[in-house]
């Protein structure tokens, strides 16, 4: 997908039109709104509470696992944001715009890494989701959580992803929109719930043997 792919007629979204292919310049018309809503939107998913997830489970405090991530983020940025570069002159993406760096062959390996990224935080996504869902109407409304339940729901949630998928860009960014703020208020109702039981300095027992 493109984050500079202009409304289709009419204002709908329609199935995507360009895939990897160029993206006309007179179709590049998303804004910085726009590109914010798509990254923000999307890492205020149920998915992403694993990875704040691990440094927890590594025995670190509240304190110290946002520390961690912190940093952490603040590094994987120094080394990976000049490569959006790259797309913004080639208008495609890095997998497509590596063919001229390391041949069309060359750029298979990206292409399956990225695939395997793809295929994992997807997965990831469903495992998550689902839980919370099958979870939440087994509180709500007594629905059974077994094995039939789980399936269902892996397979209503992977069929509507991989429908916004194949309708492309525009519709992904009106999801976006919503969930950003949706999911906004969801985690900030989640802070004030669990409030009275936090303790930031509480810590589990180092898994590997020490702090640092």
């Amino acid at each position: 997908m493109h984050m500079f792919q202009a409304p289709s007629a009419g204002g709908h979204a329609l199935i995507e039109q360009h895939g990897v292919d160029t993206i006309p310049e007179a179709e590049r018309t998303s804004t910085p709104r726009d590109v914010l809503s798509i990254l923000v939107g999307s890492n205020l998913a149920f998915g992403v509470v694993v990875f704040g997830w691990l440094p927890v489970s590594f025995g670190l405090s509240f304190w110290a696992s946002a520390t961690s991530l912190l940093l952490g983020t603040a590094l994987g940025i120094v080394l990976t944001a000049p490569l959006a570069l790259v797309s913004l002159r080639t208008a495609t993406n890095l997998s497509t715009s590596s063919g001229a760096f390391f041949g069309v062959r060359g750029r298979l390996l990206g292409s399956v890494i990225g695939l395997l990224l793809s295929l994992g935080y997807t997965a990831l996504a469903l495992w998550v989701g689902g839980d919370v869902v099958v979870g939440a109407l087994n509180r709500l409304l007594g629905l059974p959580a077994g094995g039939v339940s789980y399936v269902i729901t892996y397979s209503v949630l992977a069929g509507l992803s991989a429908t916004a998928a194949i309708f492309g860009y525009q519709l992904l960014l009106r999801m976006e929109r919503v969930l950003m703020w949706a999911m906004g208020a969801l985690l900030l109702a989640g802070l004030l719930a669990f409030a009275p039981h936090f303790d930031g300095s509480a810590h589990g027992a180092y898994l590997l043997g020490g702090f640092w």
